[in-house]
């Protein structure tokens, strides 16, 4: 028979009153999550369970014993509200912040399949600049896809707005330079958190980082919301009067756009017919067509 003679770090909610431990932010972090409960519902309660601990500490030191140390039963633990658990990006975001890296995951982790088949990455541009011959690098042209982790935006000598951007993909980050000129046509699109994909040329220069001068950007959408936007989008011109519908249909060609245009010609001739890919309705057709 094993008898446990002291618990060690992390067996209870409880260890976050541990004198000397409360920096270490365990239920923030994550360190916790192998007992029960999520994250939300701990950093809900932590506070009171860190008072119920030193205050039974303050207690003992008094030279009071309370009914629970006399039995030899635990003190009970704090009670787990009916929470739902944090956003999987605020949990990272926790982690990174307390320990430096992320332990559970990586918020870039929906997008891998995406930075995979970039040509480019951070882990890539470190090797280029590390080589003997890095000058013969210098100004070569790149993009690079990744999350932008830190925004710091500056006033020239001109007094004009620039700013710099540590964009940060799965291999590491790398700080992205947006002098005036771009920033005035990026500056809406710049923000924290924010996935982007970055291009310009590479400087790199002795005993200093490699850093991206940014000419241009765009947001990446997420993969889920990417491919709805695939989706084939349609609209439908009602003809009131079928005599017209010659009309209808030679205004459609005249006007190029990108979507399907579709003629519902009534159940005498049956579904929607597909007219013309990519098209624009202009105001004739609602004058002559009806709708």
């Amino acid at each position: 028979m094993i008898t446990v003679l002291q618990p060690g770090l992390l067996t209870t909610l409880q260890d976050e009153g541990r004198l000397g431990y409360q920096k270490y932010g365990v239920p923030v972090a994550g360190a916790m999550d192998s007992l029960p409960g999520h994250r939300a519902q701990k950093l809900a309660v932590y506070e009171s369970a860190l008072d119920g601990e030193q205050g039974r500490r303050k207690s003992t030191i008094a030279g009071q014993i309370s009914l629970f140390a006399l039995e030899g039963v635990e003190a009970p633990r704090p009670r787990l509200p009916d929470l739902p658990e944090l956003p999987q990006r605020a949990l990272l975001q926790y982690e990174k912040e307390m320990t430096g890296v992320y332990i559970t995951g990586h918020p870039l982790d929906e997008y891998r399949a995406v930075l995979e088949k970039q040509p480019f990455n951070v882990a890539m541009v470190e090797e280029m600049a590390a080589e003997p011959d890095w000058e013969k690098y210098d100004r070569t042209p790149l993009a690079l896809t990744g999350m932008a982790v830190q925004i710091r935006v500056s006033t020239t000598r001109n007094n004009k707005l620039m700013a710099f951007v540590t964009l940060e993909d799965l291999y590491g980050a790398m700080e992205c330079l947006v002098f005036p000129k771009v920033y005035e046509r990026l500056g809406g699109l710049l923000q924290e958190d924010a996935v982007l994909t970055m291009a310009g040329t590479l400087s790199l220069r002795e005993d200093e980082a490699p850093k991206l001068l940014v000419e241009s950007a765009h947001a990446v959408p997420a993969p889920g919301a990417q491919a709805h936007r695939e989706r084939p989008q349609r609209f439908y011109v009602k003809v009131d009067d079928r005599t017209l519908l010659p009309l209808v249909q030679n205004l459609l060609r005249q006007h190029g756009g990108r979507r399907d245009a579709h003629i519902p010609l009534g159940i005498q001739v049956g579904p929607s017919s597909p007219v013309h890919r990519g098209v624009k309705v202009p105001g004739d057709v609602h004058s002559k067509a009806g709708r």
